[in-house]
């Protein structure tokens, strides 16, 4: 019994650590876009990258696979229970969307950010917006999913 509840916490751990890392990116964003010094903004997407990649990913992993063991300890499984594969569905999506989308906008960002800090000129680099664009809808598909994710925890599976 008080393995489960260890399990339990540690499920609520990592999804609150992942909500805090999205939601900490994308104030981290927002306040880049209000500064025009480009080495605050290289400072800020450079957090951003080791937060995506320590916190954000991490937690996401994290929570899959504590979830799963949960939800196999409290009795439920793939064969016989739907929302249990539409949660790993939904979970899959979202660690594909990380992977594909979150983190190698992240990392391009960061390394765009740099280059224009210690660049000549002070204006945006070549492929900015759009990697800047890419980012954002992945970060608002991540919240998305999230809060399906956060349906389906709270919910009473019957």
């Amino acid at each position: 019994m008080q393995l489960i509840a260890w399990v339990k916490y540690a499920h609520l751990l990592f999804s609150f650590v992942f909500v805090a890392a999205l939601f900490a990116t994308h104030w981290n964003v927002l306040a880049a876009r209000r500064t025009q010094d480009w080495t605050v903004r290289a400072a800020l997407f450079g957090l951003n990258q080791r937060i995506s990649v320590m916190f954000g990913l991490g937690a996401l992993l994290g929570l899959g696979l504590v979830g799963n063991f949960l939800a196999m300890q409290m009795g439920y499984s793939m064969k016989t229970t739907a929302v249990f594969r539409i949660v790993n569905g939904l979970w899959l999506a979202s660690m594909t969307l990380s992977l594909a989308v979150d983190l190698p906008a992240s990392m391009k960002l960061a390394t765009l950010a740099r280059s224009a800090a210690t660049g000549p000129n002070g204006s945006d680099p070549v492929e900015w917006g759009n990697t800047l664009g890419r980012w954002r809808v992945g970060n608002a598909a991540q919240l998305l999913l999230f809060l399906s994710l956060l349906y389906f925890m709270v919910s009473p599976w019957q």
